[in-house]
């Protein structure tokens, strides 16, 4: 019966010594070489991945207001954390009236409950460049409904002088002593460039 020969072919499987057995059958060399490089591979590429330094992401956008019929402001809106980890909104602002830029400003808004000492922003690129620029909101009447928790600089001298796309630090002053610093990447810079080339 059938069942009587698998029995018999199992029991003489196992009665046979090592010798007489099959050897199991090997995959193919080249195959093999194959395998050992694909796996070497993709344990290089991420332990590349994974040694990266992570970089703080910026979130980003550019857009367009029209303020009249000849006149439009361009605004570029990023997210980024100071030293601290607290959350600073930078607005990167322009307008422009008939073709020609007005004015270049840069709004730094906190969380509620911070308060900005409305000291002078300092901008350290690192060409090596370094501009202080005074809070226009302690100086001209237009800005002075801004919140605490938030500061306005003119950037037009700044922009005009920065000599490449490079990451600048920001530095300023909160009421009670605490310093902000922030660091502006290229990727931000050259987005406020792409502002003051919309027209």
């Amino acid at each position: 019966m059938q069942h009587l020969n698998l029995w018999d072919t199992i029991r003489d499987f196992c009665t046979r010594s090592s010798d007489d057995r099959p050897s199991p059958t090997l995959p193919n060399p080249q195959i093999w070489l194959t395998l050992k490089q694909t796996i070497g591979l993709v344990v290089a590429v991420l332990y590349f991945v994974l040694a990266l330094p992570i970089t703080q992401p910026a979130i980003a956008s550019v857009h367009a207001y029209p303020q009249g019929e000849e006149q439009t402001m361009f605004r570029s809106l990023q997210s980024l954390r100071d030293q601290a980890n607290r959350s600073w909104q930078l607005v990167f602002f322009d307008q422009v009236d008939r073709g020609e830029i007005k004015l270049i400003h840069l709004r730094i808004v906190g969380f509620p409950g911070l308060e900005l000492a409305r000291s002078p922003l300092t901008l350290t690129a690192r060409t090596g460049q370094n501009w202080i620029v005074p809070d226009v909101a302690a100086t001209e009447q237009k800005t002075g409904d801004l919140p605490p928790n938030a500061g306005e600089f003119d950037l037009i001298a700044v922009m005009r002088d920065l000599q490449d796309d490079s990451v600048i630090d920001l530095g300023l002053e909160l009421v009670g002593g605490d310093r902000v610093e922030l660091t502006v990447p290229v990727s931000v810079v050259r987005e406020w460039r792409s502002v003051l080339e919309q027209r």
